[in-house]
């Protein structure tokens, strides 16, 4: 009964709340339009006054049925978690309560981190004199939208915190809290590090002089803009959601130690550090790919060479900081936890993590480049983008990925490989080698497939002539994948038979035969002992247990799973 009360409260309440920020919304941005237009000094026509009213009036009216509606069902929500009865407690660590505040917080904090985002944008293109920016609404929509968001968000994660300082933090139900909290802020901090890459994208246009010329109009501003209001954005949201969490692990009480453990908490810091190395090696990947395009006479388009190489090795800076940042992060709480089978676990998730980024990196990296090679080998084709040979194109991009995913992959294999020689025994056999033993041939068993399916194809469709123009150039790209696979398939096939091998082998349990004699009075016990154990095979032992005085009594038949022998003297 209860658990229907609360589905139907907090779906009211969200549906309500849906309305009430939908109206909310509407009624600022036509009221900011109002006060932009003022300020503008826009004529208003009497057309745009009857819109307005008409809109004003709908919105009015959302707003009268919606806000009584959320009010009335969000009071009965809130009234039974007053207090500290056990009731009470149920009521603020109910999943239904759980659910509802996530949802309303997740779905505010996407609102707030675009539209503040958006804001900043349109502010710094207004200062800033953009004069092809033609959108006087954008700027009173994204204010509406923010805080409105604001407002409900903030709201809801006071409730939050209320309720955790009550008591809900322990619950069961923070599962979907913390999955808010951490999911919040990864995306918080992905829109401030690509935010935060392009403004540096902007200033190596700036230093190299290679801005679009657009007449009329200063080329950075667009850039500038959009830069800085990710940027900010993200930075101030992140910084809001990663206190919260630090707040939370630095507790000393048991919420924080369970908070210390979450494997929530981890995976995000995982996800950071993994997302930070990914993108790291594909703009060091650019950046190397302009110095071959220089060396290979396959460059295109109107930049300069230093810009060319200068772009992606700015960018690269957040990226790469992030993947320090958070891996340094989620090592040292490790370290904290004290618990040397914990901390050994997170390295290993992290040195394993990378070298599967590397080998995948490294190896489709490869296979290109040999299909850029075996393509070149088979013949000319017609040159693209202003005469550049696709070979070279290829090359260019390809061998770039294939460098420097080898070079992560080599770099972890080597700290893996220490800690093997150092600890055969549980380093082999660990949950986290096996994963990445499992992952690794998973995908180079796919690709071999998918490759030789594609090898034999175009093989018959050359032996029947339907269409194939040279089967070199066709098998080029099939045939790097698969000797890269193949080549991964069989380097990680040996690692897990050596792995198996090295096991030790299970030491079989000794068997128990429990025999039971009855001996007259007077028998010495140790002689009967010493007699028995010399009849019995080599390896064999015997152990006289010492009768108490509880054993006089008759003794209950012996448990099924004892085998018993009873000899009468």
């Amino acid at each position: 009964m209860q658990r229907a009360r609360r589905l139907y409260l907090y779906f009211v309440s969200a549906i309500s709340l849906i309305a009430l920020g939908t109206g909310l919304a509407r009624l600022l941005t036509n009221l900011f339009e109002r006060i932009s237009d003022a300020l503008r000094g826009t004529a208003i026509v009497s057309g745009d006054t009857e819109a307005f009213r008409r809109e004003a009036s709908l919105v009015i009216a959302i707003i009268v049925v919606s806000l009584p509606i959320w009010l009335l069902h969000w009071w009965l929500a809130e009234r039974a978690t007053g207090g500290d009865s056990a009731q009470a407690n149920t009521e603020r660590t109910a999943p239904e309560r759980a659910l509802y505040l996530s949802g309303v917080l997740f779905v505010s904090f996407v609102i707030l981190l675009t539209s503040s985002s958006s804001f900043l944008s349109v502010l710094v293109r207004e200062l800033a004199g953009d004069r092809l920016w033609d959108n006087p609404s954008a700027l009173p929509d994204s204010l509406a939208m923010m805080i409105m968001a604001a407002s409900i968000w903030g709201y809801h994660a006071h409730v939050r915190q209320r309720d955790e300082r009550l008591g809900a933090g322990l619950a069961e139900s923070t599962v979907l809290p913390r999955l808010y909290l951490y999911l919040a802020t990864v995306i918080a901090a992905l829109v401030m590090l690509t935010g935060v890459g392009h403004l540096l994208g902007v200033t190596a246009q700036a230093i190299f002089d290679a801005g679009p010329f657009v007449s009329d109009r200063r080329w950075w501003v667009s850039g500038l803009a959009d830069g800085l209001g990710g940027a900010v954005a993200g930075l101030a949201l992140w910084s809001l959601h990663m206190a919260v969490g630090n707040a939370l692990v630095a507790r000393p009480d048991a919420l924080g130690d369970r908070e210390r453990r979450s494997a929530l908490r981890r995976l995000a810091l995982y996800a950071l550090t993994f997302i930070g190395l990914a993108v790291s090696l594909f703009f060091l990947s650019r950046g190397l790919e302009q110095v071959l395009r220089a060396l290979l006479d396959a460059s295109h388009g109107s930049e300069g060479f230093g810009f060319r190489v200068a772009d992606p090795l700015l960018r690269v800076l957040p990226f790469a900081g992030a993947w320090y940042f958070f891996g340094r992060r989620v090592i040292a709480e490790a370290d904290r936890a004290g618990e040397a089978t914990d901390q050994a676990t997170v390295r290993r998730i992290y040195s394993y993590g990378i070298a599967l980024i590397g080998l995948a990196a490294g190896a489709g990296g490869l296979a290109g480049t040999l299909a850029a090679l075996f393509h070149r080998l088979a013949g000319e084709t017609r040159p693209i983008f202003e005469g550049i040979d696709p070979w070279k194109d290829d090359l260019s991009r390809m061998l770039p990925i294939a460098m420097f995913g080898t070079a992560a992959w080599l770099w972890q294999s080597h700290r893996v490989g220490r800690w093997v020689e150092s600890n055969p025994d549980v380093e082999r056999t660990n949950i986290v080698r096996r994963v990445y033993v499992y992952v690794s041939l998973a995908g180079s068993v796919v690709a071999v497939l998918v490759s030789l399916a594609l090898i034999i194809y175009k093989v018959l469709t050359a032996i029947l002539n339907v269409g194939t123009e040279s089967l070199g150039r066709e098998l080029s790209t099939p045939g790097g994948v698969f000797l890269v696979a193949a080549a991964v398939l069989t380097y990680h096939a040996l690692l897990l038979r050596s792995d198996l091998a090295a096991r030790p082998e299970a030491v079989e349990e000794s068997r128990r035969l429990l025999l039971e004699i009855t001996l007259p009075p007077g028998i010495d016990l140790d002689e009967i002992a010493n007699q028995v154990a010399q009849g019995l095979p080599e390896g064999s032992r015997v152990r006289l247990l010492t009768p108490t005085k509880s054993e006089a009594a008759p003794e209950p038949p012996l448990s099924d799973g004892e085998q018993g022998v009873s000899h009468a003297g």
